[in-house]
């Protein structure tokens, strides 16, 4: 566990050096080692790639990013052995589905339903 992992980029905005290795002593610390099962950081600002690192919260290049900003603040987790994310506990779970239990809702998880189904017919029909 480690918390305010993000103290360094904070209290050290314009020091890229000593942020870059910041990030290099915590991805050899803990990417790809047997010995981490889980890793619990907390702190205020998502994890990027040095170099495009981003403090607005606002910035994203890709699903990854969201998803990665999500796990970060503790919203989705994440299985490794899955390669999925997932919802973390009851009192988000239920949240997340008073928050779409909206009639509004409706029409785009129907969208989402289209879309999923379009992509799974692309995906058969290319492989």
């Amino acid at each position: 566990m480690i918390d305010e992992w993000d103290a360094v980029f904070r209290e050290r905005k314009d020091d890229e050096r000593d942020q870059r290795i910041y990030l290099d002593f915590l991805r050899d610390w803990f990417k790809g080692k047997d010995y981490i099962a889980l890793a619990y950081m907390t702190g205020i600002l998502p994890i990027k790639k040095y170099g495009k690192y981003q403090n607005d919260m606002t910035t994203f290049e890709s699903r990854d990013d969201i998803l990665s900003l999500l796990i970060h603040l503790g919203y989705l987790g994440y299985d490794k052995a899955l390669g999925e994310v997932f919802i973390p506990n009851k009192e988000i779970l239920e949240e997340f589905k008073n928050s779409t239990d909206d009639k509004i809702w409706v029409e785009t998880f129907k969208s989402f339903r289209i879309s999923l189904k379009l992509l799974n017919a692309i995906w058969t029909e290319v492989s």
